[in-house]
Protein backbone atom coordinates (compact mmCIF):
# COMPACT_ATOMS: atom_id res chain seq x y z
CA UNK A 1 0.00 0.00 0.00
CA UNK A 2 1.22 3.31 -0.52
CA UNK A 3 1.14 6.34 1.53
CA UNK A 4 -1.94 8.25 -0.86
CA UNK A 5 -3.78 4.37 0.52
CA UNK A 6 -2.96 5.14 3.83
CA UNK A 7 -4.24 8.41 3.48
CA UNK A 8 -7.59 7.72 2.36
CA UNK A 9 -8.28 4.98 4.99
CA UNK A 10 -7.36 6.98 7.62
CA UNK A 11 -9.74 9.98 6.23
CA UNK A 12 -12.43 7.50 5.59
CA UNK A 13 -11.73 6.32 9.24
CA UNK A 14 -12.15 10.01 10.75
CA UNK A 15 -15.13 10.70 8.59
CA UNK A 16 -17.04 7.59 10.12
CA UNK A 17 -16.07 9.09 13.99
CA UNK A 18 -17.15 12.67 12.81
CA UNK A 19 -20.32 11.45 11.58
CA UNK A 20 -21.05 9.17 14.66
CA UNK A 21 -20.41 12.20 17.21
CA UNK A 22 -22.41 14.29 15.25
CA UNK A 23 -25.36 11.71 15.35
CA UNK A 24 -24.83 11.21 19.11
CA UNK A 25 -24.72 15.02 19.59
CA UNK A 26 -28.03 15.20 17.65
CA UNK A 27 -30.05 12.62 19.21
CA UNK A 28 -28.53 13.91 23.11
CA UNK A 29 -29.26 17.51 22.75
CA UNK A 30 -32.08 17.95 20.35
CA UNK A 31 -33.96 13.99 19.66
CA UNK A 32 -34.24 12.20 22.97
CA UNK A 33 -33.07 14.90 26.29
CA UNK A 34 -33.15 13.85 29.68
CA UNK A 35 -32.86 16.24 32.63
CA UNK A 36 -30.51 15.74 35.23
CA UNK A 37 -31.76 16.29 38.82
CA UNK A 38 -29.80 16.78 41.67
CA UNK A 39 -31.22 14.99 45.15
CA UNK A 40 -30.12 15.80 48.75
CA UNK A 41 -31.03 13.79 51.71
CA UNK A 42 -30.58 15.23 55.52
CA UNK A 43 -32.42 15.98 58.76
CA UNK A 44 -34.11 19.39 59.28
CA UNK A 45 -34.95 20.39 62.65
CA UNK A 46 -38.02 23.18 63.23
CA UNK A 47 -36.26 26.14 65.06
CA UNK A 48 -37.85 27.65 68.06
CA UNK A 49 -40.67 24.53 68.27
CA UNK A 50 -40.96 22.79 71.61
CA UNK A 51 -40.97 19.83 71.71
CA UNK A 52 -38.44 19.65 69.44
CA UNK A 53 -39.67 18.84 66.02
CA UNK A 54 -37.03 17.33 63.09
CA UNK A 55 -38.10 15.52 59.78
CA UNK A 56 -36.22 13.81 57.14
CA UNK A 57 -36.07 15.65 53.62
CA UNK A 58 -35.72 14.94 50.33
CA UNK A 59 -34.76 17.69 47.72
CA UNK A 60 -35.06 16.89 44.01
CA UNK A 61 -33.71 20.25 41.87
CA UNK A 62 -34.75 19.88 37.83
CA UNK A 63 -31.37 20.85 35.64
CA UNK A 64 -32.28 20.75 32.67
CA UNK A 65 -32.55 20.67 29.91
CA UNK A 66 -36.37 20.03 29.66
CA UNK A 67 -39.06 19.26 32.36
CA UNK A 68 -39.35 16.19 34.42
CA UNK A 69 -41.99 14.19 36.26
CA UNK A 70 -40.86 13.11 39.84
CA UNK A 71 -42.70 10.10 40.17
CA UNK A 72 -42.08 8.54 44.02
CA UNK A 73 -39.18 8.29 46.45
CA UNK A 74 -37.34 5.63 46.70
CA UNK A 75 -34.68 3.43 48.62
CA UNK A 76 -32.34 0.84 47.62
CA UNK A 77 -31.64 -2.18 50.38
CA UNK A 78 -28.55 -3.96 50.68
CA UNK A 79 -27.99 -6.74 48.99
CA UNK A 80 -25.56 -9.57 48.79
CA UNK A 81 -22.77 -9.02 46.34
CA UNK A 82 -24.11 -12.39 44.44
CA UNK A 83 -27.63 -10.93 43.68
CA UNK A 84 -27.39 -8.74 40.75
CA UNK A 85 -31.01 -8.23 40.35
CA UNK A 86 -31.58 -4.59 42.00
CA UNK A 87 -35.29 -4.19 44.33
CA UNK A 88 -35.86 -0.92 44.91
CA UNK A 89 -38.49 0.24 48.00
CA UNK A 90 -41.35 2.79 47.66
CA UNK A 91 -40.78 5.65 50.45
CA UNK A 92 -44.28 6.85 52.20
CA UNK A 93 -44.15 11.03 52.63
CA UNK A 94 -45.44 12.90 54.78
CA UNK A 95 -48.98 14.03 53.60
CA UNK A 96 -49.31 17.17 55.23
CA UNK A 97 -46.50 18.68 58.20
CA UNK A 98 -49.71 19.43 60.50
CA UNK A 99 -50.95 15.76 60.22
CA UNK A 100 -47.66 13.81 60.37
CA UNK A 101 -48.78 11.06 62.05
CA UNK A 102 -51.61 10.73 59.18
CA UNK A 103 -50.82 7.74 57.18
CA UNK A 104 -50.64 8.22 53.56
CA UNK A 105 -49.41 5.53 50.51
CA UNK A 106 -45.86 6.43 48.49
CA UNK A 107 -47.60 9.23 46.20
CA UNK A 108 -48.83 11.79 49.07
CA UNK A 109 -46.58 14.91 49.74
CA UNK A 110 -47.39 15.88 46.11
CA UNK A 111 -46.40 13.29 44.14
CA UNK A 112 -45.87 12.88 41.27
CA UNK A 113 -44.92 16.56 40.80
CA UNK A 114 -43.60 18.19 37.70
CA UNK A 115 -40.71 20.05 38.15
CA UNK A 116 -39.53 22.81 35.67
CA UNK A 117 -36.18 23.61 34.93
CA UNK A 118 -34.43 25.19 37.63
CA UNK A 119 -37.40 24.38 40.23
CA UNK A 120 -37.05 22.36 43.64
CA UNK A 121 -38.99 20.12 45.35
CA UNK A 122 -39.30 18.82 48.97
CA UNK A 123 -40.43 15.47 50.63
CA UNK A 124 -40.80 15.51 54.14
CA UNK A 125 -40.95 12.52 56.15
CA UNK A 126 -41.06 11.58 59.59
CA UNK A 127 -37.68 11.84 61.69
CA UNK A 128 -39.07 8.66 64.00
CA UNK A 129 -37.49 6.04 66.08
CA UNK A 130 -39.42 3.25 64.80
CA UNK A 131 -39.22 4.67 60.90
CA UNK A 132 -36.81 3.20 57.74
CA UNK A 133 -33.35 4.11 58.60
CA UNK A 134 -33.61 1.08 60.83
CA UNK A 135 -33.87 -1.28 57.62
CA UNK A 136 -30.26 -1.92 55.79
CA UNK A 137 -30.37 0.58 52.99
CA UNK A 138 -27.40 1.83 50.45
CA UNK A 139 -29.16 4.70 49.33
CA UNK A 140 -32.31 7.16 49.24
CA UNK A 141 -33.57 8.50 46.11
CA UNK A 142 -35.81 9.88 43.63
CA UNK A 143 -37.59 8.14 40.56
CA UNK A 144 -38.48 10.11 37.58
CA UNK A 145 -40.42 9.82 34.18
CA UNK A 146 -37.96 8.85 32.26
CA UNK A 147 -37.67 5.59 34.37
CA UNK A 148 -34.63 7.10 36.19
CA UNK A 149 -33.19 6.99 39.17
CA UNK A 150 -31.43 10.08 40.97
CA UNK A 151 -29.74 9.19 44.15
CA UNK A 152 -28.68 11.72 47.37
CA UNK A 153 -25.22 11.60 47.55
CA UNK A 154 -23.89 9.38 49.93
CA UNK A 155 -21.92 11.39 52.39
CA UNK A 156 -26.06 12.81 52.41
CA UNK A 157 -27.39 9.63 53.36
CA UNK A 158 -24.34 8.22 55.86
CA UNK A 159 -24.78 12.02 57.86
CA UNK A 160 -28.75 11.00 58.12
CA UNK A 161 -28.04 7.69 59.13
CA UNK A 162 -25.38 8.51 61.92
CA UNK A 163 -27.58 11.23 62.85
CA UNK A 164 -30.63 8.92 63.71
CA UNK A 165 -28.72 6.37 65.91
CA UNK A 166 -27.53 9.24 67.52
CA UNK A 167 -30.68 10.70 68.10
CA UNK A 168 -32.45 6.94 68.71
CA UNK A 169 -30.27 4.71 70.11
CA UNK A 170 -31.29 0.95 69.75
CA UNK A 171 -32.32 -0.53 73.37
CA UNK A 172 -30.07 -3.72 74.42
CA UNK A 173 -33.09 -5.77 75.34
Amino acid sequence: MTTSDWALIISLFSLIIAMASFVWNVWSKFIFPKPRVAVSFMVMSVVGSSPKQSYLTLIATNFGPGEVVIECAIAKPKKPWYRRRVLLGILNPIDDLRYPDRPTGPFGGGLPKKLPVGESFTLYFPYVADMFLREPLEAIGVHDSFRKAHWAPRQDFLQALEQHKRDFPESSE
